[in-house]
């Protein structure tokens, strides 16, 4: 009983988020959903990614490089697009690795 309400927890923090992003353009409540979810989830890599793409949309690419990371770090085998994301903060950032 409590698995189940805290997925459903999940299920609408995930869509709520979304809603914020795609048609509101409100990423720092997104943001807010993402860092409850993780809370809820800390080995989770798609929701330290997800919020990661928001932190990104707010221009603080300092901490989306945390959570793609950290994504990395939780789920290697997504490597490829998650370096793609963390070159591109890091880039904005001028951060460049040789």
């Amino acid at each position: 009983h409590t698995a189940y309400r805290r997925q459903r927890q999940m299920c609408i923090r995930d869509s709520r988020a979304t809603l914020y992003h795609y048609n509101l353009k409100e990423y720092a409540k997104a943001i807010q959903d993402y860092t409850k979810a993780i809370e809820l989830k800390p080995k989770n890599a798609d929701y330290y990614f997800d919020r990661g793409k928001f932190y990104v949309d707010e221009k603080k690419y300092e901490k989306a490089i945390i959570d793609f990371k950290m994504a990395l770090t939780l789920n290697p085998k997504d490597a490829r697009f998650l370096y793609f994301r963390l070159a591109y903060s890091q880039k904005k950032l001028k951060q460049y690795m040789l």
